[in-house]
């Protein structure tokens, strides 16, 4: 009836897809080169539709027409951009704040671990001196600790053991003085 009112290619692909049993018909497309979402439902023709329409062969239920609404996606694509970007660089945060805090552990872990190993060090070399200054001491000497395993021996003792070191081969006290003509108690701090 109005020539104005006639519809475009996309209006009539969704009248077709109304005539088929679609309930709506939504898509993307352009419009004068600009992003638009479309979306149309179906005008069904009402009873009070046939007192203006009723020449024209509609009957009640039947599709006469579609009412439809066009977004510009603009704006909309302007938003997801800025929300985007925001999610992109809070990742990003997130992620240097975790390298940061992996760094950091690191870094700590690797300090420690040089610590130990540091004072793995003097002790080795505490050791090695008390050893030293022990193997001086002409008479036989045990250091052994509550279990009765032997800790320290100097010299006189791996000479009287026959050349065995009781610290190196796990020796209780007991089986360093078997082998010797060292008393041992069966007490660790008397042997």
């Amino acid at each position: 009836m109005r020539p104005e009112n006639e519809a475009d290619p996309w209006e009539r692909q969704a009248l077709k897809a109304f005539e088929e049993g679609e309930a709506e018909f939504s898509s993307l497309g352009l419009i004068a080169g600009e992003s638009y979402m479309r979306l149309m439902l179906p005008l069904l023709t009402e009873e009070s539709c046939l007192q203006c329409h009723a020449d024209q062969g509609y009957r009640t239920g039947e599709v006469r027409g579609g009412i439809g609404i066009a977004v510009p996606m603009g704006p909309m694509w302007s938003v997801a951009r800025t929300i985007l970007v925001s999610m992109w660089v809070g990742h990003v945060v997130i992620w240097l704040l975790g390298l940061a805090g992996t760094s950091l552990g690191v870094w700590r872990l690797r300090h420690r671990i040089l610590e130990y190993h540091k004072a793995q060090d003097q002790v080795r070399e505490s050791r090695n001196f008390l050893q030293t200054v022990i193997d001086e001491i002409p008479d036989p000497l045990l250091v052994v600790e509550r279990d009765y395993r032997v800790v320290l021996a100097n010299r006189a003792i791996r000479d009287l053991a026959g050349g065995r070191d009781p610290v190196a081969d796990g020796l209780l006290c007991h089986q360093v003085s078997h082998h010797s003509d060292i008393p041992c108690s069966g007490k660790a701090d008397t042997c």
